[in-house]
């Protein structure tokens, strides 16, 4: 829940940053003949953020990423930049889907798709699940030129340790600091993951086995 609320805190301040600077931005957009190159200086303290952060045009490229977004494709800033985002970084199946839902973001069309969460292929064929916040960007006549996208890897079976080590009765894991966790704290604090508690079919039958005896 923490992490969540440090994201939406991170989202707002972004948010905030870039709507000082729209309308340069927004015109920036516009450019992509030159390769987005003043876009860059512009947002080069974006570099310092641990979370994703990439700025599509209406054309479907990406005008900006930072360091973690890099990180998170396995590729470098000059050989993303101006690459088509969906044809190059989203999976096959949802690629038209998702390039479908842009475009009429871009046309208006739809009311903005604050969050979502999707798989993204990196350059060299893994696949990392990210959790987005975007929002749109307008120029000073309030026409769609762009949008940005803050984003979070999301726990994957791949990312998890070969070998965890979960007690057979409480069930609590124990953590990195060979301390143990009930398991909903563990995968809150590591994964920002959230629980709500209810009861399968088997424990009702038997909880009620119980109460009859």
């Amino acid at each position: 829940m923490r992490d969540k609320l440090a994201i939406k805190a991170l989202y707002t301040k972004v948010e905030n940053d870039l709507n000082m600077k729209e309308s340069k931005l927004a015109y920036e957009l516009q450019q992509d003949e030159s390769g987005y190159k003043n876009i860059r200086s512009m947002l080069a303290h974006l570099d310092d953020m641990e979370s994703i952060f990439i700025l599509l045009g209406r054309n479907q490229k990406i005008a900006y990423i930072n360091i973690a977004g890099c990180n998170a494709l396995e590729t470098e800033y000059d050989l993303a930049v101006g690459k088509n985002w969906f044809d190059n970084f989203i999976l096959e199946p949802d690629r038209q889907h998702i390039k479908i839902v842009f475009d009429k973001l871009m046309d208006g069309k739809l009311e903005q798709f604050n969050t979502h969460t999707n798989a993204v292929l990196t350059t060299k064929g893994n696949e990392n699940t990210i959790r987005w916040d975007n929002s749109l960007i307008k120029n000073k006549t309030k026409d769609i030129v762009g949008s940005f996208s803050l984003g979070k890897e999301q726990i994957t079976p791949n990312d998890m340790n070969t070998i965890t080590s979960i007690c057979a009765y409480c069930k609590n894991i124990r953590n990195s600091n060979d301390q143990w966790e009930i398991l909903e704290k563990y995968f809150s604090e590591k994964d920002g993951l959230e629980f709500s508690h209810g009861i399968c079919p088997d424990c009702y039958r038997e909880e009620l086995e119980k109460i009859g005896n």
